[in-house]
């Protein structure tokens, strides 16, 4: 494939080369090999497997997804355009040897075109059009990529997945770590939320003296048909459990299987409740259940969501997590 300056889109004359392919009968196009007008037939999916080399010489094979790719036959050549790449946020550093492309704030290239024949200026990009049942039988995974890890963990910060890389076995190394932030739209539309509020300065001194919990109803009803969530958060361990409910009538009995639970895996009993003043919460049984386990009973006054903050926060950060995947991954809000 040749890399064109003057090119405004990619081109390919080979219709076996898409992955996926949508026909239509588009404008037609001047080229200076074909002195008769070329007409675009259709465009899709190329998926291009290719070595890409640092200027320090360090050599990985990648699969690159090109899109769009307009067909084009007769057409002697692929053409991949120069300026279709750079509007798709990607910088370009050269030398003679080569032309490197790179996203935003990564230091490895993302892409590498080298001179057909040394010391001449038409590029080239060696590679081997993959379809997409070749795909299925390869590892496309970069094990070292920054943006990937990011997006599959549930879109955490820098700092965490450095922490994560550092103390997790097994976990891959040599994450390439962006110098400054990326902008990631995943995080911007999924994460905006109000400045957080002082921390509590009371704490729990072992486990399971006091359990946070709160309900949180789903803006859709999920694909399973559950409309809410229920977490337990232990004050002094951090840990949570997360129940998903039909409704919310379902809270009391799935407190009591928790409590059970607490009792039965732990050895030992809660000591104290703390919830918002919710109408689930505040049911005749739910004290009298509560009182029966002689725990204390514990509630945020009206309208002041913060004082139960550790489960709200907890709520807030698990949504987040999960909207900005559906962004990142464009499903529908029931998933």
């Amino acid at each position: 494939m040749i890399m064109d300056s003057g090119a405004s889109k990619h081109f390919t004359p080979v219709l076996s080369d898409f992955a996926d392919f949508t026909p239509y009968n588009g404008p037609k196009l001047q080229t200076a090999a074909v002195k008769a007008p070329l007409q675009i037939k259709g465009e899709g999916t190329v998926f291009l497997t290719h070595n890409v080399t640092s200027k320090s010489g360090i050599t990985r094979e990648v699969v690159t997804c090109f899109f769009p790719v307009y067909h084009v036959p007769g057409m002697s050549i692929r053409l991949m355009s120069f300026g279709e790449l750079l509007l798709n946020s990607c910088e370009v550093r050269e030398d003679a040897e080569a032309l490197r492309f790179f996203k935003a704030n990564l230091h490895f290239p993302s892409l590498s075109v080298e001179p057909h024949l040394p010391k001449r200026t038409i590029f080239w990009l060696k590679g081997t059009i993959t379809n997409k049942r070749a795909l299925l039988f390869r590892n496309t995974i970069d094990s070292g990529d920054y943006d990937l890890w990011h997006n599959r963990l549930g879109h955490l910060s820098k700092r965490v997945l450095y922490e994560t890389q550092r103390h997790t076995k097994d976990f891959p190394k040599g994450i390439l770590f962006p110098d400054k932030d990326p902008l990631c739209c995943g995080c911007a539309e999924g994460k905006m939320h109000l400045r957080s509020f002082p921390d509590s300065q009371s704490r729990a001194i072992k486990p399971f003296q006091r359990i946070h919990s709160d309900l949180k109803s789903f803006a859709v009803e999920s694909y399973h048909r559950y409309q809410y969530l229920i977490s337990f958060l232990d004050d002094f361990t951090s840990n949570v459990w997360v129940i998903l409910l039909h409704c919310k009538d379902d809270a009391l009995n799935t407190t009591k299987d928790f409590s059970a639970a607490v009792e039965t895996q732990h050895k030992t009993k809660i000591q104290e409740w703390m919830s918002d003043t919710g109408g689930e919460y505040k049911s005749q049984e739910f004290n009298e259940f509560l009182n029966s386990k002689g725990i204390k009973i514990l509630q945020s006054v009206p309208h002041q969501p913060e004082q139960n903050g550790c489960a709200e926060r907890f709520n807030h950060t698990i949504m987040d997590k999960a909207q900005a995947l559906r962004f990142t991954a464009c499903l529908p809000q029931s998933w």
